[in-house]
């Protein structure tokens, strides 16, 4: 898209077109989405380009990461089209070059960290249209003044941060926070979609903390060791549609009750939660719940029977090695997507699928082979069936 290869196509814009195209590669495992929902190249396919190659490819350590921002930026002029720039994961990156202004066509910055040199302020981005993340505010920078036209916003590490309302960020959707930052705002404060970051030192994440915000629609929590939920808490929380859950080391089990508060919500993700046992029954009250993604959960060897009574329509299952079963039948399932999952050796009923991906399970694999597959007459209609990184039904 940088380069214009990627152009409009009739009522589509640039970026519908480029949408279509990673849809279409996502489907075909040549692209892969790991447990933190960030979309890369596939192990196997960065391998065999590594071996084209000849490991001849270049490579950069963090530490290296804003000097070769320093010399991308001569080739800037070239990058008329560029509209996203994503840094992911640069910890040791502590200063911003300061030609950033230069990128007038960006649209979108994974983050920015705001120094203490003149050149390193957020009147770098001024002028330039964009959303994203802003990390490592000075000690003497407010923040409501920063970034009107702001949409994203991700506060890290910002110990001094001198925090001021962010209501006057009238475009801000989303905001990412620790638990104790999100002590310090207001009602006028919390944009629809919050990220909450649970620091070490709490041992219990208390739901209550979110009782005033009310307009919440899409709420993350990562790292809490446990959830503490009280029906008064979860009430405030009706209008939720999206929840996510990552990189909760410790919780064995999502709170009880909780599921059978939140009956709004129509997407649930569960990443990285490696103490976690099951599911709760209690899953059967998300009448609305279309998607499901449950990823590197070691110890799940089964999923409730409730789902067969769910709408749900799109259930990704990725890194559950116990996992010993699906659900029996899953009247409404459109897509169904089962990777390294060793122990699963059936398919369900499955009369709406669309499509289908196994990976990583060969006992599953060989039961869906095409015509002597014992579950093949369970899936021979469906339109998109892929068993491994290169073939495709």
């Amino acid at each position: 898209m940088a380069h214009g290869y990627i152009s409009s196509k009739g009522n589509l814009q640039v970026e519908d077109v480029g949408n279509e195209i990673c849809d279409e590669l996502l489907l075909r495992s040549l692209l892969d989405v790991n447990y933190k929902s960030k979309i890369g190249m596939h192990n196997l396919v960065h391998d065999l380009v590594e071996s084209i190659m000849e490991n001849k490819s270049p490579e950069y350590k963090v530490k290296e990461i804003s000097q070769v921002l320093v010399a991308l930026t001569k080739k800037f002029a070239s990058l008329r089209n560029l509209q996203d720039l994503c840094l992911w994961d640069c910890e040791s990156l502590c200063d911003m070059p300061s030609t950033m202004r230069v990128l007038n066509g960006l649209k979108t910055l994974s983050m920015f960290i705001v120094g203490l040199k003149r050149d390193n302020q957020l009147e770098e981005l001024e002028c330039l249209n964009i959303s994203g993340r802003l990390e490592g505010f000075s000690k003497e920078q407010e923040s409501k003044e920063a970034f009107p036209i702001l949409e994203k916003l991700r506060i890290k590490r910002c110990f001094s941060l001198i925090l001021s309302s962010l209501s006057s960020l009238k475009k801000l959707e989303e905001l990412t926070c620790s638990s104790s930052t999100l002590a310090l705002l207001s009602e006028q404060d919390i944009p629809r979609e919050l990220c909450i970051e649970i620091e070490e030192n709490l041992t219990s994440f208390p739901i209550e903390m979110l009782a005033k915000f009310s307009k919440l629609r899409s709420l993350t929590i990562k790292d809490a060791k446990e959830i503490y939920v009280t029906r008064e808490g979860l009430q405030s929380l009706k209008g939720l549609t999206r929840l996510f859950l990552h990189d909760c080391k410790t919780m064995r089990c999502l709170p009880e009750g909780m599921l059978g508060h939140l009956t709004g919500l129509n997407i649930l993700e569960i990443w990285g939660c490696p103490e976690l046992i099951e599911l709760p029954e209690d899953i059967k009250h998300l009448h609305n719940l279309g998607k499901l993604m449950l990823w590197d959960l070691p110890k799940i060897t089964r999923l409730p029977q409730a789902f067969q009574h769910l709408t749900l329509l799109h259930l990704h299952v990725d890194d559950l090695p116990e996992l010993e079963s699906l659900p029996d039948q899953l009247p409404s399932l459109t897509i169904l997507a089962v990777r390294d999952c060793p122990k699963v050796v059936s398919i369900p009923a499955v009369p709406n699928l669309k499509a289908l991906t196994i990976i990583g399970c060969p006992q599953l694999e060989k039961r869906c082979q095409r015509g002597s597959g014992e579950d093949w007459h369970k899936i021979s209609y469906v339109h998109h069936i892929s068993f491994s990184l290169f073939s495709l039904i």
